[in-house]
């Protein structure tokens, strides 16, 4: 669900017809921040991950909060995950910091051991905990 689904909604005064329709060729959900997130969006996710075989469930980051404004933090990607993780009643992979799928790739891909890497960030708990559990 992307910009394209911002705007759409569950009509639940359908009552028995008050249902989302999922593609069952859907291979993976890819969670993370959202501007658009909605209860569709949530709902899609959710039957996806509950009735589609073999779906994935993949999270780009679990920050419970982000900064979009100087004056106040705001819900962060973290928050869209937490809602589809206990709708779907799973757990999702992390590929985000502080995950160490990143490490791992690039120690493979280019055969640098993480001792030579360098991780510069400004969280604690998701770029230097990355840093640090990836041995940098």
């Amino acid at each position: 669900g992307g910009p394209a689904d911002a705007g759409r909604v569950v009509d639940l005064t359908a009552g028995e017809n008050a249902t989302v329709q999922v593609d069952p060729d859907v291979g993976a959900i890819v969670v993370g921040f959202d501007r658009h997130f909605n209860y569709y969006k949530l709902q899609y996710a959710t039957k996806c991950l509950r009735e589609v075989s073999g779906c994935q469930f993949v999270a780009t980051n679990r920050d419970a909060v982000t900064h979009l404004t100087a004056d106040d933090e705001w819900a962060g990607g973290g928050t869209f995950v937490a809602a589809v993780a206990a709708a779907a009643q799973r757990e999702p992979v992390l590929v985000g910091k502080p995950a160490q799928f990143m490490t791992e790739f690039l120690a493979a891909e280019y055969g640098v051991p993480a001792s030579r890497m360098c991780m510069v960030g400004d969280r604690l708990d998701t770029d230097i905990l990355f840093g640090q559990a990836g041995g940098m």
